[in-house]
């Protein structure tokens, strides 16, 4: 526990800096954080955010010139997979095929939830944040308007190939009841989301929908059992070793 970032979490639970796992695969920080992956096919993106997103096309290219194949939200929420744009705009802008949207069955249906519900959602947040998503002038909608919904969906598990590697990626329940954390076994490395955060879990919210605790505890169990070196958080800094175990 001591090892926890201590930080308020609505203001700055990372400072924005990037962290690298090897050369090829490092975090770029946020509020919420974006996992990337270059292999010799392409680029597989975890998670997305207003704030990262734009910065993690600029670390990608500063890097590589594959395209972006793959993207994975962890799940629905705001700072996971609210920023798909500036990814598909660079696909656009280089002439390459559209990233391919990866996301756990009930992401869709969150997203559906939040277009029915958008005043609520605002509201809610304004309450919780002090502060609504920032968004676009004009753009007054909860769930943004350039929105990119998965183009496959699982329930369980599924699996992938791409430039040599491995990417397993196993439903969880936890902050929401669509989570999705990536297990890279070549690499020994987790990307988690909210399965991991930085600060003290929001296990309990009264002007939300309820989380699940006892699975968030399941999950957890899963990840430590894969003994990663690297586990990439969706908030925080990147845990390595023993200390992923403690």
């Amino acid at each position: 526990m001591s090892r926890l970032e201590r930080r308020t979490v609505f203001g700055a639970m990372m400072p924005l800096r990037d962290e690298e796992c090897t050369p090829d695969m490092f975090m770029v920080a946020g509020f919420g954080n974006t996992g990337v992956v270059i292999t010799e096919e392409g680029v597989v993106v975890v998670d997305n955010t207003p704030m990262t997103s734009s910065r993690a096309v600029e670390a990608i290219r500063a890097r590589t010139e594959v395209p972006i194949h793959t993207i994975i939200y962890t799940h629905g929420h705001g700072d996971h997979a609210f920023a798909t744009a500036p990814f598909v705009a660079d696909a656009k802008e280089r002439g390459h095929a559209k990233p391919r949207i990866i996301a756990h069955e009930l992401v869709p249906k969150r997203f559906d939830r939040y277009q029915k519900l958008s005043s609520y959602n605002r509201y809610i947040n304004r309450i919780q944040a002090g502060r609504g998503y920032s968004r676009p002038k004009g753009d007054e909608q909860f769930l943004p308007t350039d929105i990119v919904y998965p183009d496959i969906t699982y329930s369980d598990a599924m699996q992938f190939k791409l430039g040599g590697l491995t990417f397993e990626l196993y439903h969880y329940m936890g902050e929401t009841d669509d989570g999705t954390w990536v297990w890279i076994p070549e690499r020994k490395t987790a990307i988690v989301g909210d399965l991991m955060v930085g600060v003290c879990p929001n296990i309990g919210n009264p002007l939300k929908l309820q989380r699940y605790e006892l699975e968030w505890a399941e999950g957890l169990e899963m990840v430590a059992g894969k003994n990663p070196d690297f586990l990439i958080p969706g908030h925080g800094r990147i845990l390595q070793g023993e200390e992923i175990q403690e």
